[in-house]
């Protein structure tokens, strides 16, 4: 019988750990990403060979990769497809509650424009694009007859590694005086652009949410 092996991983997870300076970041972001591999799983219907735990529970350590058998290409392709949009679709639920409930009644029409790219909505469609933000690679690798399992897992994640490697380089237009905490993005702000208003800014929103 044939059956194709689909590995699937999300990521960058280093860039998570190497951005964090307090404990909580480092839970906050293994929270983020377990939330987004729980739902990358949902309602896929291939027989999952990892994790074991695909629910975040108390403890937010889902893996970043998930193993699936499935009995056609197809099958395999559209779960591939099928988990990346419904990343996206729980990234963009996130992103718009942390407006709400955080940003939006002391930002502007400028932080609501920064807010926008530095979450990944492209600016012709609206729509979140997950390239701009995460790194979503997979793999699906056939099991020849009489080939070992063995062997099959082994190419599946040789295939995944490589994909990894031919990394997806993206030229990054962030304006303005960088955040402290990454060097890589705007700092947050609204329309003034001196540090005493983006000072007052980051005060006022930390006095409503401490």
């Amino acid at each position: 019988m044939t059956q194709y092996m689909l590995m699937f991983s999300l990521g960058p997870v280093q860039t998570f750990i190497a951005q964090a300076r307090k404990t909580r970041d480092l839970w906050i972001g293994s929270l983020l990403l377990s939330k987004l591999m729980e739902v990358a799983m949902d309602g896929i219907k291939g027989e999952f060979i990892f994790p074991a735990t695909r629910k975040v529970e108390d403890t937010p350590d889902i893996p970043n990769k998930y193993i699936a058998i499935f009995a056609d290409l197809s099958q395999a392709q559209t779960a591939a497809a099928q988990s990346k949009r419904q990343i996206a679709e729980r990234w963009q639920h996130i992103c718009d509650a942390v407006w709400k409930e955080i940003i939006a009644d002391h930002g502007d029409e400028e932080t609501r424009r920064i807010w926008k790219r530095q979450t990944g909505v492209n600016p012709e469609t609206q729509q979140i694009d997950l390239d701009t933000l995460f790194e979503v690679y997979w793999a699906i690798v056939e099991r020849k007859e009489r080939k070992d399992y063995g062997d099959w897992f082994e190419g599946t994640e040789s295939l995944l590694a490589a994909r990894k490697r031919l990394r997806d380089f993206k030229a990054d237009e962030e304006p303005g005086e960088k955040s402290a905490i990454s060097g890589e993005r705007e700092i947050l702000r609204r329309s003034e652009t001196s540090p005493k208003e983006i000072q007052r800014f980051w005060v006022e929103v930390a006095a409503h949410h401490s």
